[in-house]
């Protein structure tokens, strides 16, 4: 569902930038005991509205924080061209926002 693209985002911390792709099947999710009772990548991303290409942050620690990947999410960042949305991704990403 992911396509990962790491990126530093200072001497400290390692930030990650990911660019969703709902249509992308995850050979071992149905495998897991655990993800197999939840939704598939794809049916949660139709769920929650998630388009193909849009960015997802990650922290260093790997957990996301909402107020980032929210604003990814918004109309503004969606209606975006596809440059302008890789743009807004890194340049969140170089803002090592905690």
């Amino acid at each position: 569902m992911i396509d990962e693209l790491e990126v530093e985002a200072g001497p400290l911390a390692r930030w990650q930038v990911h660019w969703c792709d709902p249509r992308r099947e995850v050979s071992w999710y149905a495998a897991d005991p655990v993800l197999a009772s939840l939704p598939t990548p794809a049916e949660w991303a139709h769920a929650h509205g998630t388009q193909m290409g849009q960015p997802v942050l990650l922290r260093a620690d790997g957990w996301s924080v909402p107020e980032v990947n929210g604003f990814c999410a918004s109309a503004r960042v969606r209606n975006a061209s596809a440059g302008t949305r890789r743009k807004y991704a890194f340049a969140s990403r170089l803002a090592g926002i905690p």
